[in-house]
């Protein structure tokens, strides 16, 4: 059995300070509540957290390269638009999500984090496309909120929601950002290190996808969908709770993160491939640490 990759060592904050070189900044601040914003030229604007004391640090050691216009107190900003805008969180050989979507597609983001992702997407799938934003934290859907708002992405809809396999409550344990799970426990299989202990949480609502469609309106069986679903360890009840969708899609691509468990178990990759199998004309390919499946228009059986 081949050993899990090991990326904890490597430095992603370089990577992403290149990335911010280039970065072609019209303004930036903090708004009256306290928001900090970076807008660029081509009028993007892009809401986060305030920056840290982490942050602050790498903000002093990198000045002399950073864009003239960047702040200090929006440095944060920057590295998420780096890290979730740019690169998407993707990381060697995983391209970003996006990547896979076509104008006139549908993008259906489950654990959508602030909607930078879903910003790309909405440009790039047109206004016959269309986009639906989930987020389960409320810190981060009220980003969410507030990005899809000021960059006026009329196809795209927000949700506040756990994806899950029943539609009512549930815990949401949190650290911060974007570092949230429905397991108490959560561990990484593919960065090895990785046990985190929640202390807090969140009783947020919980939706099938069938639901979220439904309620949304989304065209399932007229639109090309891509489902990505990055939700810390609850991916396989998402799958649970999309029966509908994967039995009435005729064409989707499926980008799903096989990555975490929970109390010590194992990563679900196996339960996810395991569901997959089950569902008529999906093709499935495991590429750690991503399942993908996928079906194609009039290749039905």
């Amino acid at each position: 059995m081949k050993k899990p990759l090991d990326h904890t060592s490597f430095d992603w904050r370089s990577v992403d300070i290149k990335v911010i070189r280039m970065f072609d900044i019209d303004s930036c601040g903090i708004e009256s509540d306290g928001t900090p914003f970076i807008r660029l030229m081509n009028g993007l604007i892009f809401y986060s957290y305030p920056c840290g004391p982490g942050e602050s640090a790498l903000f002093r050691e990198n000045r002399d390269v950073l864009p003239p216009k960047l702040t200090e107190e929006c440095m944060k900003v920057a590295l998420d638009m780096a890290q979730y805008y740019h690169r998407e969180n993707s990381m060697f050989h995983q391209p970003p999500k996006t990547s896979h979507l076509y104008p006139g597609w549908g993008f259906v983001d489950l654990g959508t984090h602030l909607g930078y992702a879903s910003i790309k997407a909405s440009r790039k799938l047109g206004e016959n496309g269309m986009v639906v934003a989930v987020e389960a934290s409320p810190g981060c859907f009220e980003l969410l909120k507030r990005n899809v708002e000021a960059n006026e992405l009329k196809n795209v809809r927000v949700v506040h929601a756990a994806v899950s396999d029943h539609d009512g409550e549930l815990k949401l344990f949190k650290k911060q950002f974007q570092h949230n799970s429905i397991h108490e426990t959560l561990h990484d299989q593919f960065i090895q290190s990785s046990e985190s202990k929640y202390q807090n949480f969140d009783v947020v609502p919980s939706k099938k996808l069938d639901t979220i469609l439904r309620e949304t309106g989304y065209p399932v069986k007229d639109l090309a969908t891509l489902v990505s679903a990055e939700i810390n360890g609850a991916e396989i009840l998402a799958l649970q709770g999309a029966r509908d969708f994967l039995r009435d899609s005729p064409e989707f691509y499926m980008r799903i993160a096989a990555r975490y468990g929970g109390d010590h178990e194992s990563s679900i990759r196996d339960d996810i491939l395991g569901l997959l199998s089950t569902i008529d004309n999906v093709e499935i390919r495991d590429v750690p640490p991503y399942v993908y499946g996928a079906r194609y228009r009039g290749l039905e059986s």
